[in-house]
């Protein structure tokens, strides 16, 4: 994602957007979901 977001029709973002759903609210999908902002904007 950091290098390229449009590989794969921003495949890496969706998968990671897929699996903090799974998680719900664990504790960790905020830490994450935060990391992954910062890298992409």
């Amino acid at each position: 994602m950091q290098k390229d977001r449009s590989f794969g029709d921003d495949a890496g973002r969706e998968g990671l957007l897929r699996v903090f759903e799974l998680l719900g609210d664990d504790p960790r999908v905020r830490q994450y979901r935060g990391r992954m902002a910062s890298l992409l904007h």
